[in-house]
C-alpha cells in the first residue's frame, strides 16, 4: 500500500495586508474631472470615465507624485499630460486639498521639489521642441527656461487656489529651488552651442545606439546569390556585408532603383535558409530570460526540432507602406512576418526575431527607435533600414536614417527605372541640389484662380493616374474647394467646401469623387493615405451609403461606407489634391505640384521637390502664381538642415572613435 500521507498541522495565517487607503470619492471625481478636461477630444471615449479614472487614481497617485507621471516620451507612461504643466500642477492642488482626509498623501502634495521642478523644465523644452523643427534638443537661456516654466506653473496653480498669499509663497519656495534643479538638465553641445534635451531621450537616444552598435550576439545573414544591375550588385554587396560585421545597416536609394527587388531576393534567401535549434536546451527564455522547461509565461514555446527557420520581420511606420511592402513579399510565407513597427511591439512576443527590415525609413524619428529598444523579440536581431534619404524627413522628432547612412559610409542606388528617360535625368539633378534643371516644366499664372482652372483642366485632360500636390496644407484645400464648386453635382449648405467655412470637415459624396483615407479602420485593403474614388453614393434618411473603388494587388475593389455625413467624412475627405507628405510611397504617371505663394516657405526645400516630382512615372509640372520660378530654386536647392539630436550626436562620436561610453542597463 502507499505510505500514506502525513496530516499538516494548520499553522497561523499570514495576516492580510492592509488594504490602501482609498481616495475620498469627491477627489476622485475631480481629478477625473481634470483628467478628461485636460485631454479633451484626444481622449479615447470612456477613458477617463467613473471607474476607468477611480483605478488609474488609485493605483498610481497613492506611490508617486503626478510629476512622477510626466514623460510624454514614454509609451509606457500610465498618463501621458496633454498639458505637460497644468495637469500635474493642478493634481498636487486637488491633492493637497484632501490631505487631512487621507494623510498618505502628504508627501505627493509638494509641488516644489527638484524631481517636480526638473520635470516642469523638461516639460517646457519639451513643448519648445514640438514647436520647432523636427530637434530633439533645443537652444535656450537658462533664464528664459526657468521664466516660462515657473509662470506656467504659477498660473496653473492659481485655479485651484488662487489667493495672493498662496501663490507668493509658491512663487518664494520656486525660486529657492531654481539654482539646485538647472545644473541637473540634460545637455549637448552641437556647433558650439549648447543644447537642452531631456534625460529620457539623452538616455534612450544612448540605448539606441549600443544596440545597434555592441551587440556581439547578433544575427549574422547568411551568403545568398544576388541577381541585378551592376550598381544594384556593388550597392548590395556592401550593405548586406555591413550589416553581417555590425548588425544592421542601410539601403538608400529612390524610387524605382530596385531597393524592393532586393529586398525579395533577401527574403526568399532567408526563406529557404535553416539555423541549428539553439533554443531545444536552452535552459532560461531566450525573451524574458527567465527559466522555463518547454513553455514560457512570456508565451515563447520552445521549438523541438533540430532545426529552425529564420525568422524575419517586414515592418515600416505606416500601413499604406506595409501594404506595398506587403506585396513585394507575398509568395515567401513562412517565418516572415509583415506589419508596422508599432503593431510589432503590441504583438504577441512569441518568439525571437533574427532579421528586422524597416521599408520607407526615411520616416523613422525618435519614437520608432524606442518601440525598437522596447520590443524584447529584436535584441539580437539584424536590422536592415531600407528608404531614400533624400525624400523628407519624418514628421515627428528626431531620425535615424540620415545620421545612420552618414556614420555607416555606405553606397546609395542612384538610377531611378521607373521614371521615363524625359524626367529620368531631372530628378537626378535634383537630387544633386540642382532645381534650376525643373525651369523647363514650371507654368506661372496671374493669380490663384487661373491656377487652379488650369490645373483642374489638365487633370481632366490627363491619360493614365494623376496627382495634384501641395505643398501647404491650405493650398490643398484651397484646391479641392475649387474643384468641388465646378465639379459637385448640386450646391449642399451642409458641405463646408462649398459653403467657405474653415477648416472644411463636412463634404457631400457623389460618383467621382476622389477621396483619401483618414485611419486605418479598414485596412488591409483601405489604410490611411490610400487613395480611392466614389462609385456610388447614396442617401436616404440622413445616412448614406457609399462605395470606394480602390486599386489592390488582385485588382480594383470597392470598400462599402455606411453612416451619417459626420461618421462618413471622418473616413474619407476628398482628394482632388494632396500634400507632398500624404504622397509619399505612392506612383502615378503624372503629378502637378502646387508652389507655395513665397519662395520663403519654411517647406521649400530640396527633399520636398524631390518628393513631389518622384511620385512620377512620365511628367511632372509646377504651378506657380506670378512669381517666376528663379524666385524659388536657391531654396528648392538647398537640402532641409540637419536635425540636432543626442543619437546624432553619439552616433558622430562613436564613428570618430569607434568606441562608446558605457550605456545603462536596459
Amino acid at each position: 500500500m502507499p505510505p500514506r500521507k502525513r496530516a499538516r498541522t494548520p499553522g497561523p495565517r499570514p495576516a492580510p495586508r492592509p488594504a490602501p487607503p482609498r481616495l475620498p470619492e469627491a477627489l476622485r471625481r475631480s481629478l477625473g474631472a481634470l483628467l478628461t478636461r485636460r485631454h479633451g477630444e484626444d481622449a479615447e471615449p470612456g477613458a477617463f470615465e467613473g471607474d476607468a479614472v477611480a483605478a488609474l487614481l488609485e493605483r498610481q497617485l497613492l506611490v508617486a507624485s503626478p510629476f512622477a507621471w510626466l514623460e510624454p516620451e514614454n509609451p509606457l507612461a500610465p498618463v501621458c499630460w496633454k498639458d505637460a504643466l497644468a495637469g500635474p500642477t493642478q493634481a498636487c492642488g486637488l491633492l493637497r486639498a484632501h490631505v487631512p482626509a487621507l494623510p498618505a498623501l502628504a508627501s505627493l502634495t509638494v509641488l516644489a521639489t527638484p524631481g517636480n521642478l526638473l520635470a516642469a523644465l523638461e516639460a517646457t523644452v519639451l513643448r519648445r521642441l514640438q514647436r520647432g523643427a523636427g530637434d530633439t534638443a533645443a537652444v535656450v537661456a537658462d533664464a528664459k527656461l526657468v521664466g516660462e516654466t515657473q509662470e506656467a506653473l504659477l498660473q496653473a496653480a492659481a485655479v485651484v487656489d488662487p489667493t495672493p498669499a498662496a501663490l507668493e509663497a509658491l512663487r518664494g519656495e520656486l525660486e529657492a529651488l531654481w539654482p539646485e534643479v538647472l545644473p541637473k538638465l540634460a545637455t549637448l553641445s552641437h556647433r558650439g552651442q549648447r543644447h537642452v534635451t531631456t534625460a529620457y531621450r539623452q538616455k534612450h537616444d544612448r540605448l539606441l545606439l549600443h544596440f545597434l552598435t555592441q551587440r556581439p550576439d547578433h544575427f549574422v545573414l547568411p551568403a545568398f546569390a544576388l541577381h541585378g544591375t551592376p550598381e544594384q550588385l556593388g550597392v548590395a554587396q556592401a550593405v548586406f556585408a555591413h550589416a553581417r560585421a555590425h548588425g544592421w545597416s542601410v539601403l538608400s536609394g529612390p524610387g524605382g532603383a530596385g531597393k524592393t527587388y532586393l529586398l525579395g531576393q533577401l527574403a526568399a534567401a532567408l526563406k529557404d535558409h535553416r539555423l541549428p535549434n539553439e533554443f531545444a536546451r536552452a535552459l532560461r527564455c531566450p525573451l524574458c530570460k527567465a527559466p522555463f522547461m518547454q513553455t514560457c509565461s512570456c508565451g515563447f514555446v520552445r521549438p523541438t526540432t533540430a532545426e529552425r527557420p529564420v525568422s524575419v520581420a517586414l515592418t515600416a511606420p505606416t500601413n499604406r507602406a506595409v501594404a506595398v511592402l506587403r506585396r513585394a513579399v507575398a509568395d515567401f510565407g513562412g517565418s516572415i512576418v509583415c506589419c508596422t513597427l508599432h503593431a510589432l511591439a503590441c504583438a504577441p512576443q512569441t518568439f525571437p526575431v533574427d532579421v528586422l527590415v524597416v521599408d520607407e525609413a526615411s520616416m523613422l524619428g525618435a519614437e520608432h527607435g524606442d518601440i525598437v529598444l522596447l520590443v524584447r523579440t529584436l535584441r539580437q536581431a539584424c536590422v536592415l533600414l531600407v528608404g531614400d534619404a533624400s525624400q523628407l524627413p519624418p514628421v515627428g522628432g528626431g531620425e535615424l536614417l540620415r545620421p545612420l547612412l552618414a556614420a555607416a559610409g555606405l553606397p546609395c542606388l542612384q538610377a531611378n527605372m521607373r521614371a521615363e528617360a524625359a524626367l529620368a535625368a531631372p530628378l537626378l539633378q535634383v537630387r544633386e541640389g540642382e532645381a534650376g534643371c525643373m525651369a523647363p516644366h514650371v507654368q506661372t499664372c496671374a493669380d490663384e484662380e487661373a491656377r487652379h482652372a488650369a490645373v483642374l483642366a489638365a487633370a481632366t485632360a490627363a491619360r493614365g493616374s494623376h496627382l495634384v500636390l501641395a505643398l501647404l496644407n491650405e493650398d490643398r484645400i484651397a484646391y479641392c474647394r475649387y474643384a468641388l464648386r465646378r465639379l459637385a453635382p448640386t450646391c449642399d449648405p451642409r458641405d463646408d467646401y462649398l459653403a467657405g467655412r474653415a477648416p472644411p470637415r463636412l463634404f457631400v459624396p457623389f460618383a467621382g469623387l476622389p477621396v483619401r483615407f483618414q485611419n486605418n479602420s479598414l485596412k488591409p485593403v483601405a489604410c490611411c493615405g490610400m487613395l480611392g474614388e466614389i462609385v456610388a453614393a447614396t442617401e436616404e434618411g440622413g445616412r448614406f451609403a457609399v462605395a470606394v473603388r480602390v486599386s489592390t494587388p488582385d485588382g480594383p475593389q470597392d470598400v462599402p461606407l455606411e453612416g451619417s455625413l459626420a461618421r462618413l467624412c471622418a473616413l474619407v475627405r476628398p482628394a482632388y489634391a494632396v500634400t507632398v507628405h500624404d504622397s509619399q510611397g505612392g506612383e502615378f504617371d503624372r503629378v502637378d505640384v502646387l508652389l507655395p505663394g513665397s519662395p520663403e516657405c519654411p517647406l521649400c526645400s530640396r527633399e520636398m521637390l524631390y518628393t513631389a516630382i518622384s511620385r512620377a512615372r512620365t511628367s511632372a509640372t509646377l504651378w506657380s502664381v506670378r512669381t517666376p520660378f528663379e524666385a524659388y530654386v536657391p531654396s528648392l536647392s538647398q537640402p532641409s538642415r540637419e536635425r540636432v539630436t543626442p543619437f546624432a550626436q553619439l552616433l558622430r562620436a562613436f564613428a570618430r572613435r569607434r568606441d562608446l561610453p558605457p550605456a545603462a542597463d536596459r
